[in-house]
């Protein structure tokens, strides 16, 4: 156990439409916690949560949530005011990563290679819709003629929050862990040959697909894959753990940038427990160095 840390708050669940995944990741979190001999207080984002913390007033919170509020810096915010250690990145940092076309930006800005980003008077095809502030694949489409693009979008809206289209990159799709500033590893996503993407049911069923922990890829593709997830990081102001999503084109040779996600999923099937695992990492140290190094950053920049 960490000197100085009992109590540990695990956050989770909510309304978005990521919840199941979290509650996925807040149960492995918690038995992880609780065989480390931590005292663990379970807090569903659904009932009075800012109410519960601020009378348990916890050594620590484990953010186990997926989606808002949890990683658009609401979370981060209430946690700061109570000076309660947290997980993952600031305020500023989740709010920015969670708006995807902002974090692009600025990853544009800074040499990496993103998408193009489309409007309605400048469409072209195959594309990709998204919500503009989602994760898990929910809600997204891959639109290959322009008589399904309303239909997409439609589909994309129920979700809620701002609708992005791109240009649909094809080819490999590559992963890369990160923590504290160090790359964990890159790792390659094969879904399931009934998927036509990494979706939800890829992602999280059963079977839906194979993670490949340091693929054969070309030298120069893998450096270029950790040097721009080293940079992303850093202009981003992420801390702890993050993971950045890539597609690697093997005809042009692009390695297109496609997001930041803050607060990876730690579910049996997630990609960041085992890139840990496989650097030698159980599990149950893993959580428990992720919390000792965010008892230690300094958050005020980033708020």
């Amino acid at each position: 156990m960490i000197q100085g840390v009992k109590t540990v708050a695990v956050l989770y669940g909510g309304a978005s439409p990521e919840a199941k995944v979290s509650d996925a990741s807040a149960k492995a979190i918690w038995s992880a916690l609780e065989s480390l001999g931590y005292e663990v207080h379970k807090i569903n984002l659904s009932s009075p949560w800012v109410k519960t913390l601020a009378e348990l007033l916890p050594d620590y919170c484990f953010i186990a949530g997926h989606g808002a509020p949890s990683e658009d810096g609401t979370v981060q915010a209430v946690l700061e005011s109570l000076n309660i250690p947290y997980n993952g990145s600031g305020v500023l940092a989740s709010a920015l990563c969670m708006n995807k076309s902002m974090a692009k930006v600025h990853c544009m800005l800074a040499g990496i290679d993103v998408p193009e980003q489309m409007s309605m008077n400048d469409m072209s095809y195959p594309c990709i819709v998204k919500p503009n502030d989602g994760g898990s694949s929910v809600g997204v489409s891959l639109v290959y003629r322009e008589k399904d693009l309303t239909q997409a979008m439609n589909q994309t809206r129920i979700y809620g929050g701002d609708v992005l289209v791109e240009e649909l990159i094809e080819g490999r799709e590559l992963t890369v862990g990160i923590f504290d500033g160090e790359v964990l590893a890159v790792t390659e996503i094969v879904p399931e040959s009934s998927h036509t993407f990494y979706d939800y049911d890829a992602k999280y069923a059963a079977g839906g697909s194979q993670h490949v922990v340091n693929p054969d890829l070309p030298k120069e593709v893998s450096e270029r894959l950790m040097s721009c997830t080293k940079v992303a990081y850093e202009i981003l102001k992420c801390k702890g753990v993050a993971r950045a999503d890539f597609m690697f084109d093997e005809t042009t040779g692009r390695t297109v940038f496609l997001e930041m996600n803050t607060l990876p999923g730690f579910t049996q099937t997630s990609l960041i427990p085992e890139m840990a695992i496989a650097l030698g990492y159980t599990f149950e140290g893993f959580v428990e160095e992720i919390m000792t190094k965010s008892l230690y950053q300094d958050y005020a920049e980033a708020i």
